[in-house]
């Protein structure tokens, strides 16, 4: 069966094929979403959509300004916060699937682009972020769409000058989920390394990087009251925030473990066929191998080593075995 294309197709059957995935995420996550916000990270956006005032958790720290810029446009045609978080969540969770989908076929062809994508569409954690918390499925829409960008870079394509906007574009795009523009960083430096960029480059888009995320924090610091008040937000919510990673009563392991399981997630769909194709995976050309860890190991690291609570938290590098799924899977087929 051939698969369909999206990276050989033009913009307007891509455009097709993004307003596909997002009915398809309508479709299967309107039935499934509470009738009232009861998440605390929910009922927080929806007191952002009245009033940004991060100081008293509206929304709750990191305070992400562009997300809940995003849904206040939403908002200008959707009266409802459940509505306005349901629609946030189809437009990143579609976002996330095309650009994967995308992604697979520029790494490893189009069957595998395809298969990819259906495991991060029907991944569970997926379904809950899309259902339940919807902000999380920027985490997954951010961390593809930086690792995209980061790829064509590692490939050495576009030269300096892409180097810079994916630079200026991955400090504004952190303004969607905070978190990642630290956790993503490794990506970006050892992108600038591997595609051999000057010293004098690697300076230049680290300034355009800084200058993406002053773009936000600026009004972030702005809405707290200064650099001492942001400073005394997050002091008091960090260690209620991570209060279940204390080695105390088994905390630590707990946060591990969730991490591998919550993880696993995404490989449930295709681990099964690895022994079955290995000499086929032998033969692969895996260069792509040291990009894929550098993008799912500072993730899985914070997650293990620092904090998780759900498994929608995951969503930042679920999407990285699901690309390795796709391959496998591809794989399959004569």
């Amino acid at each position: 069966m051939r698969a369909l294309s999206v990276s050989t197709a033009g913009w307007p059957r891509r455009g097709v094929v993004l307003a596909a995935i997002a009915v398809v995420l309508w479709i299967t996550r309107w039935p499934l979403a509470p009738k009232y916000l009861y998440h605390f990270d929910s009922v927080n956006f929806a007191l952002a959509l009245e009033k940004y005032d991060p100081l008293w958790h509206r929304p709750h720290p990191p305070g992400y300004p562009l997300l809940v810029g995003l849904m206040r446009v939403l908002h200008w045609f959707l009266p409802q916060a459940e509505q306005v978080l349901l629609w946030a969540g189809v437009i990143a969770g579609a976002l996330a699937v095309w650009l994967l989908w995308w992604f697979g076929e520029t790494l490893y062809g189009p069957r595998a682009g395809f298969v990819a994508a259906l495991l991060l569409l029907f991944n569970p954690a997926l379904w809950r972020a899309g259902a339940i918390t919807q902000a999380r499925t920027f985490l997954a829409m951010v961390s593809v769409a930086v690792a995209f960008m980061a790829w064509r870079v590692w490939q050495g394509n576009g030269g300096r000058k892409w180097f810079y906007a994916f630079s200026l574009l991955f400090g504004l795009a952190a303004g969607f989920r905070p978190d990642l523009c630290v956790l993503l960083l490794p990506l970006w430096l050892g992108s600038g390394i591997r595609s051999k960029r000057t010293m004098r480059d690697l300076l230049v888009g680290a300034v355009l990087f800084a200058a993406g995320i002053l773009s936000w924090f600026g009004y972030l610091l702005y809405a707290v009251g200064g650099p001492a008040q942001f400073y005394e937000w997050l002091r008091l919510y960090v260690p209620v925030q991570f209060r279940d990673t204390r080695f105390q009563m088994g905390g630590f392991w707990r946060m591990a473990w969730a991490a591998v399981v919550w993880n696993g997630l995404g490989a449930l769909g295709w681990i099964w066929a690895v022994p079955f194709r290995l000499r086929r995976l032998a033969g692969f050309d895996w260069r792509s191998a040291p990009f894929l860890v550098l993008w799912f190991v500072p993730g899985f690291l914070f997650q293990a080593l620092v904090h998780v609570g759900d498994a929608d938290q995951t969503l930042a590098t679920i999407p990285v075995l699901c690309l390795v799924g796709g391959r496998v899977l591809s794989s399959c087929a004569p």
